[in-house]
């Protein structure tokens, strides 16, 4: 589980901070991240892609990203806020209801 906020950026919200995540496109930030490293930690996924390079797959940086947002199988809920700080709150109300319970933040 991860609990975090995506705001408005550029008019798309929380659909576009998803899509950049569906697209490989952010594998250092974020829930993109949490998916890698959980993705690097499973030496059988990793032997997978391994071999795929040493088959002649030529991988980017963004497949590698997408494959491990992909393995995460991720689902998907949100609770829309009328402002910042209310988001806040129930961002912190959150991680502090689901302490201990393996989240995927970073910031707990």
């Amino acid at each position: 589980m991860y609990a975090g906020m995506a705001g408005e950026r550029s008019g798309h919200g929380l659909r576009g901070r998803l899509g950049v995540y569906a697209r490989g496109r952010a594998p250092h930030s974020g829930l993109g991240a949490a998916c890698m490293d959980r993705a690097l930690e499973d030496t059988t996924w990793v032997r997978a892609r391994a071999d795929a390079v040493d088959a002649g797959a030529r991988w980017t940086v963004n497949d590698w990203a997408l494959a491990a947002v992909d393995r995460a199988e991720l689902e998907v809920c949100w609770a829309a806020q009328n402002s910042t700080g209310a988001a806040e709150h129930l961002e912190r109300a959150v991680l502090d209801s689901l302490a201990g319970t393996g989240l995927w933040n970073r910031r707990q």
